[in-house]
């Protein structure tokens, strides 16, 4: 399956979004464009001096692969902060719109949920959960989409949230409480009893293959491109949640 991750959430509050038609994705419509699909196959190793890389598949056969240009879009994984109780049941995260279906069925029964995080992706969870009529509570360590807006931008946005949304500004979580299940979240001295816990967290970009290939990864752990997401090695590319991009103001990562 194939679903871009912005909007993904919507499977939160419609959980059969998941399996809309997206036929044109399947292997036999990529195939008919000229598009060779290698599902279940790894790359294992390369050689980017002579434009090989070698693979293995799902049964162990393995072959080599010869480019001309090389695109790495090996995405991103949650980031999980380190607190006690992450593993407990009720602890979720969401990555695409199939996850968000999945928990889009299992929070039918639940009444109150945390969201940790306040960029885009925990912004639309709360919505959607607050069209469910679940008590969202989200929890907010500096300010609303802080990486993408000035200050200004970001207090304009906070004052135009729902507000049956209770917003716990300037806060970090410290544990996820509960006998194996979630039951909820402390921030500091206070305890919110909540039934599940979302974080949004953020993304780790998953750079080992890029690593051992050779290519560089810049300082906050993505792959180093630039402004025409070029490598650090000629002709090999990368591009989505894997990359670091510098800022065309600041020039920071």
């Amino acid at each position: 399956q194939a679903h871009r991750k912005p909007g993904s959430s919507l499977a939160l509050e419609f959980p059969g979004t998941a399996d809309l038609d997206i036929g044109d994705w399947t292997h036999a419509a990529l195939k008919e464009r000229g598009i060779d699909v290698r599902a279940g196959t790894r790359v294992v190793s390369g050689d980017l001096s002579s434009k090989t890389l070698d693979t293995r598949d799902s049964k162990g056969k393995t072959s080599t692969i010869t480019y001309e240009k090389l695109i790495l879009a090996t995405g991103g994984s949650p980031a999980i902060p380190n607190l006690p109780g992450t593993s407990l049941q009720g602890v979720y995260t969401i990555q695409d719109m199939a996850d968000a279906s999945r928990l889009g069925q299992v929070l039918s029964s639940v009444k109150s949920v945390a969201i940790v995080g306040a960029g885009f992706s925990g912004l639309e969870a709360a919505e959607r959960l607050h069209n469910l009529s679940k008590t969202v509570h989200m929890i907010v360590r500096s300010r609303f989409m802080r990486r993408l807006l000035e200050e200004p931008m970001s207090e304009e946005l906070a004052s135009r949230i729902p507000h049956g949304i209770q917003i716990h500004k300037g806060q970090s979580p410290t544990s996820v409480n509960g006998e194996g299940q979630v039951s909820g979240l402390s921030l500091g001295e206070t305890e919110i009893p909540v039934e599940a816990v979302i974080l949004m967290t953020g993304i780790k970009p998953n750079v080992d293959l890029a690593r051992d290939l050779g290519i560089e990864i810049g300082t906050l752990g993505g792959v180093k491109v630039n402004e025409r997401m070029e490598t650090s090695v000629e002709d090999v590319y990368a591009v989505g949640d894997c990359v670091e991009l510098q800022d065309p103001q600041t020039k920071a990562p």
